[in-house]
């Protein structure tokens, strides 16, 4: 786990969800305990059959914009890039990781007010194979724009923010796209 700004991302909790070529799959935490990155930001998974990884790591203040699947026959390194979620609040934000590949769905959260549409910064995303399996994370921008990228065919976004009615949307996540996404007050 590295992010570009700050380096290497310890103490970040890790889930593979384990897809076998037989078409079972599960969450490597249930069959086998949680992960955590060591102070180096590396990872160990043992005893994974030959399979399509999803990776997802999860620490306060940080998010992972991008999926990262990887095939797995034998010993792999995967880089998993997140970055602060600090860091996507500041004016003139990096809108897109380092590591960032197309397909991308971008957008903007935002609510209609008396004064037309104003921008939500600090909604968090999460987006889902659909079976609540999570594979990326973000936060809006101060201008409410998003980017979630690499993701699977279909994909669930969850959308939250304390005072605002939690939404969901499907998306084909085979293609890039933009999406504008309206929140309403509680």
């Amino acid at each position: 786990m590295f992010d570009f700004s700050s380096g290497m991302v310890g103490a970040a909790d890790i889930n593979l969800w384990v897809d076998e070529a037989n078409g079972f799959g599960y969450s490597y935490w249930w069959a086998r305990g949680p992960l955590r990155t060591d102070s180096l930001g590396r990872f160990e998974a043992g005893q994974l059959p030959d399979s399509r990884i999803t990776v997802l790591a999860i620490k306060d203040g940080f998010v992972q914009p991008c999926a990262v699947r990887v095939d797995v026959s034998k010993d792999v390194a995967v880089r998993v890039e997140m970055v602060q979620a600090a860091a996507l609040q500041e004016q003139g934000a990096a809108r897109r990781p380092q590591t960032a590949v197309e397909p991308w769905v971008t957008g903007t959260i935002y609510e209609t007010t008396a004064n037309g549409r104003q921008a939500i910064a600090g909604a968090a995303l999460w987006a889902d194979d659909g079976l609540g399996y999570g594979m990326a994370t973000t936060r809006s921008e101060p201008d409410g724009r998003f980017l979630l990228c690499n993701l699977d065919d279909v994909v669930d976004i969850h959308i939250s923010k304390p005072g605002y009615h939690a939404r969901w949307i499907q998306v084909d996540g085979r293609t890039s796209r933009q999406i504008d996404i309206e929140l309403l007050r509680q």
